[in-house]
């Protein structure tokens, strides 16, 4: 049903108590959700709150669409209004804030299961009445991830359904076939358990080559002022390791892993710049099975049986300051994205000591730095990550970095640029940095560049060609550029592997993808390993980088 109607909406349209949250940076875009307000109504306690919702389409008077419109309405199970009212951070006996209205917003597009139209307050008395208005998204979607070329076919395929039965609970469902076997996968989030802001994760999976399964459940910090939270989660997985140098398997090992985590963390009083406090206990039991070596695989590849326990105390202390921007057409068509590009420093300090269990006595320090821009040339962010286990020496030292740098000349064009970076020192054996056909190397097998340190570089020139009043469909193209290098064990001293290519990108207003789908074709500049330089197809339902 849902084809056909692309395929008729081408035609159709074608013819046709604590301190409030730090300021956004807000933008009032064509078609944007609105943050409406009486000034009489600014600090005044709220005596009411209304939501109204809409469904997926709203067909006109005349449409030939009209009647697939209704047809999907009537399949589609509307949200319910008490699955919104537990989303907001205001009520009834509150007083109104224009702040925490934005804030509500951007929470309410996070959940991809509607989207905001308005939020409007009005003085009524003494008291301010505020309207929510809300309109569902088509929340069963796809979600893939393949590589084609050769005849051969790798990587993910799913469906998810973030709004069952209109109670905004998330249930997927997905299949996976690579080079290390088949896999399948299932998932399911509850964002408002029992009715509140608590939270329950779990995932399970089964394969060929093992089995996982997690469950975590908690109360996040789910809005900026949000004064305490906690979280429970275990998880276990046994799977088989593979490692990889020269563009080819090397090695294997079997490998398990179970890790328990509980967190307490509270948010400190006043202040523009939120700070946070966090307390753990981390438990993880590794056990890394003997090396399995194939002809060609480096020395690093080699090991016997490696055990590790760890009971670890912990406590994190975060500074955040909230600058958010708002923007269309960056990763997906016409609908508000919210970015983040304010500024935030954590640091986490732990003691595993042998007494608690422990395989040894050893400490920990992670730092994380999160960075942000805006400019008259465009905005984006920088995220990094630097850790290390001590006993005494350093170990396993992993610094990760992730940038973004996004440029908008014209409402419909982008311009995006992307950078990763991975570097692990004196790391186990099942660490291994990869870049490939499904994770931003367009061109190159899944796991061609792989390395104890490893850059990757993206540039893609983004265009919607289609009239942003589409509603059924939104189309643009997409020209990019995309390299990658890696050093150390498993890189066998090659250079840079760069490629180039052109792509197709589907999105639409109506349905709950968190990004748009893309098509893309890429030749290699560098031949792969084997001498090839045909073109390889990659296509899923959110973009490369």
């Amino acid at each position: 049903m849902l084809a056909a109607a692309l395929v008729l909406a081408l035609a159709d349209v074608a013819g046709a108590g604590v301190a409030p949250p730090a300021p956004v940076d807000a933008v009032v875009l064509a078609g944007a959700s609105v943050v409406e307000a009486d000034s009489a109504a600014r600090g005044r306690l709220i005596g009411r709150v209304d939501i109204l919702t809409h469904n997926v389409f709203d067909p006109a008077p005349g449409s030939r669409l009209g009647a697939l419109e209704r047809l999907g309405n009537r399949l589609h199970i509307r949200t319910r209004v008490g699955t919104i009212r537990r989303q907001l951070l205001f009520e009834p006996g509150d007083r109104w804030s224009e702040e925490r209205a934005r804030e509500t917003m951007r929470n309410l597009r996070a959940l991809n299961y509607l989207d905001p139209v308005r939020v409007q307050a009005q003085r009524v008395a003494d008291s301010a009445q505020v309207l929510i208005e809300t309109r569902d998204l088509w929340t069963m979607t796809p979600r893939f991830n393949i590589a084609s070329a050769g005849g051969h076919r790798v990587g993910s395929i799913g469906v998810t359904d973030r709004n069952v039965l209109g109670h905004g609970k998330s249930l997927a469902l997905s299949y996976r076939d690579d080079d290390n076997g088949r896999s399948w996968h299932v998932a399911y989030d509850d964002p408002n358990l029992g009715g509140g802001h608590h939270r329950l994760h779990y995932a399970s999976g089964i394969g060929n080559e093992g089995a996982n399964d997690e469950i975590n459940v908690g109360l996040p910090f789910f809005a900026e002022q949000t004064v305490r939270a906690y979280s429970a989660g275990w998880s276990r997985s046994t799977f088989v390791r593979h490692l990889y140098s020269d563009g080819a398997e090397r090695a294997s090992f079997d490998e398990r892993s179970e890790r328990v985590d509980l967190w307490i963390g509270g948010r400190r009083p006043a202040g523009r710049v939120i700070r946070r406090l966090i307390g753990a206990f981390e438990l993880w039991d590794r056990r890394l099975g003997p090396s399995r070596l194939l002809p060609g695989a480096p020395p690093g590849f080699a090991g016997s049986e490696e055990n590790i326990h760890i009971r670890r105390l912990a406590g994190e202390v975060v500074w955040w300051r909230p600058g958010f921007v708002e923007h269309t057409d960056v990763n997906r068509f016409t609908r508000i994205e919210d970015f983040d590009v304010g500024g935030q420093l954590g640091l986490k300090l732990g003691f595993a000591p042998r007494a608690f269990g422990s395989s040894d006595d050893e400490g920990l320090v992670r730092l994380r730095l999160d960075l942000g821009a805006k400019t008259p040339l465009g905005f984006g962010w920088a995220h990094a990550t630097g850790s290390s286990r001590l006993r005494p020496e350093s170990v396993e030292r992993i610094l990760q970095l992730e940038a973004r740098w996004y440029s908008q000349i014209h409402s419909s064009h982008t311009f995006a640029i992307g950078a990763s970076g991975v570097s692990g020192v004196n790391t186990p054996r099942d660490f291994q940095a990869a870049a490939g056909g499904l994770n931003g190397l367009r061109a190159y097998p899944v796991d061609a560049v792989v390395g104890q340190r490893l850059w990757r570089l993206n540039a893609e020139e983004r265009w919607r060609f289609s009239p942003a009043r589409w509603e059924f469909i939104n189309l643009g193209s997409a020209v990019f550029l995309d390299a990658a290098r890696a050093w150390g064990t498993g890189a066998a001293d090659t250079g840079w592997f760069r490629d180039a290519g052109v792509g197709l990108r589907i999105g639409s207003r109506s349905w709950g993808l968190s990004e748009v789908m893309r098509v893309d074709v890429a030749w290699p500049i560098e031949p792969t390993r084997n001498g090839g330089n045909r073109p390889v197809l990659t296509f899923g339902s959110s973009q490369a980088f």
